[in-house]
């Protein structure tokens, strides 16, 4: 299916276009793109080491942490599936003395807050974007962004978790995963932490949307922030569809086609469009992965047990 994909977008985008999605784009809008994924995956890496150090007795080191983020980021771009998530999972238990239990559980409840927060950015830009979207689709995003929210509230009040926790308890070995999990949404549910959790989302939520405002421009699209905002929401939503080809090239188009449509693009702009920003997206934040694997290499190094 996905090289089907990509042979249609390459079939139908004008000739030349690859070459001048380079060729005419302009140099200070990426610098501002690279500037913003850098705020990005500083974000992130602030909440994973908050998550990481949550009912644990210290935080992970933030250096090492944001390296581990980094290097992390690019098997996501190049791989189907959750690779960018096992790949977290992996360097964590072997960078930052962590167990693959709570790195697992930090990249689920990170892919949780991200989902909440594309939703509603989503529903709020969408009007500011002028985005056409069906009411069924509407009622769906706000009742599950309703439910997304009551779940995550309910989870920081042990009465209400504590029959979650209870049924964890009846798996083998899961009273020892509840009795770690039950700490850590304890010490999670707190003010500070909670707090921190909310800001560095925020963060890499507005970093992406000036990182992808700037790579339109850089293509010489004139979009308001709302609108690259509104698209980014909307395609990352459907990256959870379970279907990806290699680096995302045919599915990613797709999925931006579909957010430009809905936004009013011409059917065949949006395709263009959409293979234009995703090429620049994979050489600018490929390159920086890279750059947070060799920091991980040279630099943080596996500790040596004693």
């Amino acid at each position: 299916m996905t090289v089907g994909l990509l042979w249609y977008f390459l079939h139908r985008l004008p000739p030349g276009t690859i070459a001048d999605s380079y060729r005419h784009a302009s140099p200070a809008p990426l610098a501002i793109s690279v500037a913003a994924v850098a705020v990005f995956m500083a974000a992130r890496a602030w909440r994973y080491r908050i998550l990481l150090g949550a009912g644990a007795t210290a935080a992970p080191p933030a250096g090492p942490t944001a390296a581990v983020t980094v290097a992390a980021w690019w098997p996501g771009l190049l791989l189907p599936g959750i690779a960018a998530d096992a790949a977290f999972v992996y360097l964590a238990g072997r960078r930052l003395d962590t167990t693959l239990v709570r790195a697992g559980g930090a990249a689920v409840a990170a892919r949780v807050l991200d989902v909440v927060s594309l939703l509603a950015i989503g529903l709020v830009t969408a009007p500011l974007a002028g985005a056409r979207l069906p009411w069924f689709v509407w009622a769906l995003a706000t009742l599950a962004l309703v439910a997304s929210v009551a779940l995550m509230a309910g989870l920081r009040r042990r009465r209400f978790r504590a029959p979650l926790l209870a049924l964890l308890a009846r798996v083998p070995g899961g009273k020892r995963i509840g009795a770690r999990a039950e700490r850590a949404l304890e010490e999670l549910g707190g003010g500070r932490h909670l707090v921190g959790l909310v800001v560095a989302t925020a963060l890499a939520r507005v970093a992406t949307a000036v990182q992808y405002t700037a790579l339109f421009a850089a293509l010489g699209v004139t979009v308001t922030i709302w609108q690259a905002w509104f698209a980014l929401s909307f395609r990352t939503l459907l990256l959870a569809i379970p279907i990806q080809g290699l680096a995302g090239l045919g599915t990613t188009q797709l999925w931006w086609t579909a957010a430009l449509t809905v936004m009013g693009f011409p059917a065949q702009r949006a395709e263009t469009v959409g293979f234009q920003i995703h090429l620049l997206d994979l050489s600018v934040v490929v390159p920086a992965s890279f750059i947070g694997g060799a920091v991980l290499l040279l630099v943080y190094r596996r500790r040596k047990p004693s």
